[in-house]
């Protein structure tokens, strides 16, 4: 069965420290991490970008997730959530039976296309 792709995994850089095994000091040193994405005053790493130096593991997987949990997985509120869509650092969400749902995919596209630091500075702009 061929593994399916997962996609808005996030990591923050505390996270990340912990699942290498080593201190924020040393993983803001380290030089085979990518750029991070400063959100919300976080530091937030993709997984799919780190996965390579992360210990094996299995965790459920859905692509279409709502406001809540889109908001635990960029570790934002969902207020939050819904200002970045406006300041277009989001894309829109998907009404499905009257609720907002959101691709992952779709979302870690976009955020990808952005600058690094231009996720910060809208969401700041929109606040």
């Amino acid at each position: 069965m061929a593994r399916q792709s997962r996609h808005l995994e996030m990591l923050s850089a505390p996270a990340l420290a912990l699942a290498l095994d080593v201190s924020l000091f040393t993983l803001q040193r380290r030089t085979d991490l990518p750029r991070p994405i400063r959100m919300a005053g976080k530091q937030l790493f993709f997984r799919s970008e780190v996965e390579h130096l992360l210990p094996a593991g299995r965790r459920r997987y859905r692509d279409a997730v709502g406001a809540e949990e889109l908001a635990a997985l960029l570790s934002v509120s969902v207020n939050h959530v819904y200002r970045m869509v406006r300041a277009g650092v989001l894309p829109e969400p998907r009404r499905i039976r009257g609720r907002s749902r959101w691709s992952r995919a779709n979302v870690e596209a976009h955020l990808k296309a952005l600058p690094r630091d231009a996720a910060k500075r809208a969401v700041y702009a929109a606040a």
